[in-house]
């Protein structure tokens, strides 16, 4: 059995599927642009555990 294409050429599964999605959205309609680039913003927090209690969560910057 063969490897996938991008795991041949040395991608990570995140990483195809990252350079999947731009593509796709820079192929896209002028009009369906700035719906897809709308969907594409999130927010990522990470927190900190100490003695079994979380401290303050921070949000990344991505």
């Amino acid at each position: 059995m063969s490897a996938p294409a991008w795991k041949a050429a040395g991608y990570t599964y995140n990483q195809y599927a990252a350079i999947a999605a731009r593509t796709l959205r820079k192929a896209l309609k002028p009009e369906n642009r700035a719906a897809a680039a709308a969907r594409d913003v999130f927010e990522t927090k990470a927190a900190k555990w100490v003695d079994g209690k979380q401290l303050e969560p921070k949000t990344l910057s991505l």
